[in-house]
């Protein structure tokens, strides 16, 4: 039976519980306040905890007094109520743990400190149930539906062994072994002995999306975000969040049924790679690949809370045009997620049909060219104007200079006139057209690209250099064939409506910022190794 904390009955057995505390548990004067907002965290005096306690009430579940000198095997403890459920820390065992995990990934703790802690956790508060180990958290939080997927590869990208080529020793396309020849690893077995196993060369580390999609609906605080977009947004026609886009509202009026659902996920894809090992002189290209859901608020959709690790690609180089062999998981959770997957929603206390769409990337220039199959080098690097870029081969410094952007000026501007201040031309042409998704599909219909690193041309670049310096020769340059620019399709094309999206990729303007200050200033000062200002120049 519950009792009202105005009655006097509630107020005699919290003076009950004091008397027993502050009797077996007090550290001057103070104890642990068990009320619902100090959490058995902060130490006060008497007057204070009972005040506490009248007002919030007892932390939920709060039955044996652990922190309060109860204990089972002692024989105060007959003196309250011995025959309580022994399930009563179990609560917030599970939160303490992945608060205590979490501290551990900030702060870059390794598995044996981290150990050495729990010891001196369970040293200290000897009641409570804390892992005896690194390895025993790690079960723990596993048994959340949170962990990830070792999926071994090709090391050369050519394949995934995963799906039908899970149970094969070696990449049927280059024939490398998937395993590493020289190292192994001893695994004790139950009767005591040893045995060799061998490791993989090289294992992709892949978190599932839909559970982590399922679980932001198990929160009342997040469910009730998820849908910010639709129900609390200000719709003033100014550009605040994605959903004010025009790209957003495309695809809301080419699928409405699911734009019909404001809990449908709409996601963006970031990756990038980095150097885990920092300014060491180590060469190794990590690449992390993120998911963005955009349905939360702007202060919130952007933190890195908020982000869902998709996958981790390993390698001492990075997978370059080979990414789509690792995106294959990511893109089979996706088309799913498309069909719906059924969700319970804890604020509606009801089951619903979740959908989940991909609306573009975020990426700089270099990874623009991997996630989209155009090339951003050469002559017609633009992946806008495509073949109609605007290029001039500079003879001495060995480098494209890309022109014509007088072209998106209105026709009567005065610089489309201007020859002296520009390239020594007058400009009449109107903007290029872009190129929509279904002609993209339609050139690359017939187009075969071979992944892998033991499987591409090694004179591709530079047959591809040599022809743009002999064309720049000429006077006139004939109409290149756009399906031949392109270097592969996008694995993103098998998402049945990444075709349809009018923004399937988008440039990471603070990274392009960074690299244009870092050339203006290293020139302006004239930094050593820094400066494009040169005798090639």
């Amino acid at each position: 039976m519950k009792l009202s904390r105005v009655s006097n009955a509630y107020q005699n057995g919290v003076q009950t519980f004091l008397n027993f505390a502050f009797q077996n548990a007090s550290q001057e004067n103070m104890i642990l306040c068990p009320c619902k907002k100090c959490g058995n965290i902060y130490w006060h005096f008497r007057e204070v905890v009972y005040e506490h306690l009248i007002v919030d009430g007892f932390i939920r579940g709060y039955k044996k007094w652990i922190f309060h000198g109860e204990c089972t095997s002692s024989g105060t403890s007959s003196t309250i109520n011995p025959t309580y459920p022994d399930t009563d820390y179990h609560q917030y065992k599970l939160s303490f743990c992945i608060r205590l995990f979490h501290l551990k990934c900030l702060g870059g703790w390794t598995g044996n400190s981290f150990t050495m802690l729990l010891e001196f956790l369970r040293e200290m508060f000897p009641f409570a149930k804390i892992p005896q180990s690194c390895q025993d958290m790690k079960r723990l939080i596993k048994d959340l539906g949170l962990g990830y997927d070792k999926i071994h590869s090709c090391p050369n990208d050519c394949i995934l062994y995963w799906g039908d080529q899970k149970n094969q020793q070696s990449c049927y396309v280059c024939g490398k072994s998937r395993w590493m020849n020289s190292k192994t690893e001893d695994v004790n077995t139950d009767e005591g002995g040893a045995q060799l196993r061998k490791k993989p060369v090289k294992v992709l580390r892949y978190f599932p999306l839909i559970p982590r999609l399922q679980r932001l609906f198990m929160s009342s605080k997040t469910a009730e975000s998820m849908t910010w977009h639709n129900d609390q947004r200000t719709d003033d026609g100014l550009l605040r969040h994605p959903v004010d886009s025009l790209a957003w509202k495309s695809f809301d009026s080419k699928f409405p049924s699911f734009a019909s659902d404001p809990r449908n996920v709409r996601l963006g894809l970031a990756a990038d790679g980095f150097n885990p090992f920092k300014i060491m002189s180590t060469s190794y290209s990590t690449w992390p690949v993120v998911l963005v859901p955009y349905n939360l608020p702007p202060w919130i959709c952007m933190k890195q809370s908020s982000f869902i690790l998709s996958m981790i690609i390993p390698g001492e180089k990075g997978p370059g045009n080979d990414i789509d062999i690792y995106l294959q998981p990511l893109i089979k959770e996706l088309k799913q997620l498309w069909s719906g997957v059924e969700t319970y929603n804890v604020l509606r206390k009801e089951n619903f049909n979740l959908c989940a769409a991909l609306l573009w990337t975020i990426n700089d220039f270099p990874a623009y060219a991997n996630l989209s199959g155009w090339s951003t080098k050469g002559r017609y690097a633009c992946p806008c104007c495509t073949a109609q870029t605007c290029s001039k081969w500079l003879y001495n410094g060995k480098k494209f200079s890309y022109m014509g952007h007088r072209r998106w000026l209105d026709e009567n501007h005065k610089f489309r006139f201007q020859r002296t201040l520009f390239d020594g031309t007058e400009e009449y042409r109107g903007s290029p057209e872009q190129t929509v998704g279904s002609e993209i599909l339609f050139m690359l219909k017939d187009i075969n690209f071979s992944y892998g690193n033991m499987n591409q041309p090694p004179i591709t670049q530079t047959r591809r250099r040599s022809r743009d310096e002999s064309d720049d020769e000429s006077d006139e340059e004939d109409d290149p064939n756009e399906a031949e620019l392109w270097k592969k399709r996008s694995i993103f094309f098998e998402l049945p409506y990444w075709e349809h999206n009018i923004l399937r990729h988008n440039l990471d303007v603070m990274h392009i910022e960074k690299n244009v200050c870092e050339n203006i200033i290293g020139t302006i000062l004239n930094v050593d190794g820094k400066s494009k200002d040169n005798l090639q120049s």
